[in-house]
């Protein structure tokens, strides 16, 4: 299927949503190229690409992992910060199909599917490796592996790789700046085998607009932090230094008699810029069910911006 071809083939490809029939209908039109491939009926058990540098897909599908294809509500026995550790060379958990599958081992091999097989849908060149190991109960002693991986640019800067942001509601429907999320993650419940994986959209690094020379240190954003967060003090958070994708903003609230917000619109037809920030968050994994607090500061103008309770804001 070719960007602009119509989605359901029983209605034109409207590029916004329309009346019709006395129903609002959503856009029909395609908002990228899209390839897939599937040895069998079973939708799940697949590869789907995307021409804005998505793909995701599984080596086993839906049916043929049981109940080993979802891990939203598993229980997390044990977390690797594999910035700062790495698991102990002999450690190995016995996997959802009873193989007992070393940990480290497992880390080269998610690795090497990255690296040898997804990033060829980026237009540039950016370097894979796993960020997070999660070991996940499975029940009986049967264990998997979920990664959240991490993607680096030739300079070796890293990019924030969040499942999932609260919206900016009121910026998107104003047309200000906002950000927006991008996922990569690889789940593991047999060994050797990718159970899923999820690769968000790409992008394509341009000009530089300022030089990070006077970037906020960890210190002055912490106290940031700390003044706009006064009730809750004692929360225990990480931290880290990444570059967030920003939409620069999304027109169509202006523009459409029934507007929407449409990521994949807004990936199509909008504007974006790269800007760094510092990332506080809780210690739950945000690829599963668990609820997790994220608060940002700009490093370049130490606004901050607050991801609680299913909520937004800016402080």
């Amino acid at each position: 299927m070719k960007h602009g071809d119509p989605m359901d083939k029983r209605y034109p490809a409207w590029e916004e949503p329309v009346l019709y029939n006395g129903e609002i209908f959503t856009p029909n039109a395609l908002p990228y190229d899209l390839k897939s491939f599937s040895p069998t009926d079973e939708q799940t058990y697949c590869t789907v690409w995307y021409s804005n540098g998505s793909v995701w897909g599984s080596e086993t599908g839906r049916e043929g992992a049981g109940n080993g294809y979802y891990f939203e509500t598993k229980d997390i026995v044990k977390e690797y910060a594999l910035d700062f550790e790495q698991p102990d060379m002999s450690l190995s958990y016995k996997m959802y199909d009873g193989e007992d599958w070393n940990a480290q081992e497992a880390i080269d091999f998610v690795e090497s599917f990255w690296n040898d097989y997804l990033s060829g849908s980026d237009d540039q060149d950016f370097e894979y490796k796993a960020k997070t190991l999660y070991v996940l109960d499975l029940g009986g002693g049967r264990y998997g592996y979920l990664f959240q991986m991490q993607r680096f640019d030739e300079n070796g800067n890293f990019y924030d790789v969040e499942r999932r942001y609260y919206p900016d509601t009121k910026a998107i429907e104003s047309g200000g700046s906002f950000m927006v999320e991008n996922n990569l993650m690889t789940w593991c419940s047999e060994k050797e085998v990718i159970t899923r994986y999820i690769k968000n959209y790409s992008f394509t690094l341009k000009d530089s607009t300022d030089g990070g020379d006077d970037l906020l240190s960890l210190g002055a954003a912490s106290d940031i932090l700390s003044e706009g967060l006064a009730q809750n003090i004692n929360l225990s958070l990480t931290a880290e230094l990444s570059y967030v994708v920003i939409c620069k903003g999304y027109p169509f609230y202006s523009q459409w008699e029934y507007p929407e917000y449409y990521e994949d619109i807004c990936l199509d037809r909008c504007e974006f810029e790269i800007a760094p920030y510092w990332c506080f968050r809780t210690k739950q994994c945000t690829l599963t069910d668990d609820p997790t607090e994220i608060y940002f500061v700009n490093a370049n103008t130490g606004e901050l911006s607050v991801m609680q309770d299913g909520e937004y804001s800016r402080r």
